[in-house]
């Protein structure tokens, strides 16, 4: 997926939550921290960073320096990232290095479909953003 797909649908994600459960706009900056690191690495970033071992590493790292609030919305974040590139053709291989489990889907990252989703989030994002607002 597109970084600005896995950006969309944290800013999803947050407007509804704040729509219903009125949480801050903290989540979404932690959030989109976690949905965007896996990203920051271009280097067969797929391989190294797309794995619930950095997930969970990263996320106790979080939960150190921090409180289990925002660890827990930094995992979610980090997983839906890694949720969102396991639909595509490329996959992730989320137990690396052992690579018996791969998983991978149908999409093709950049492709029509990447769109559509990206404009899914931006749109369903924005809907509840103006609710918000109103």
């Amino acid at each position: 997926m597109q970084r600005s797909t896995h950006i969309a649908a944290v800013f999803f994600i947050w407007s509804l939550s704040y729509f219903y459960y009125k949480i801050s706009f903290t989540f979404a900056l932690v959030a989109a921290l976690g949905a965007y690191l896996p990203d920051l690495v271009y280097f067969r970033h797929r391989k190294y960073l797309h794995n619930v071992w950095v997930l969970i590493g990263l996320s106790l790292l979080v939960l150190y320096f921090s409180d289990e609030f925002v660890a827990i919305i930094f995992g979610l974040s980090y997983f839906l990232h890694l949720l969102l590139d396991a639909v595509t053709r490329v996959g992730v291989d989320l137990f690396w290095p052992i690579k018996f489990f791969t998983f991978g889907g149908p999409l093709r990252g950049g492709s029509i479909f990447d769109d559509v989703i990206l404009l899914a989030f931006v749109y369903g994002g924005i809907y509840f953003f103006i609710k918000i607002l109103i």
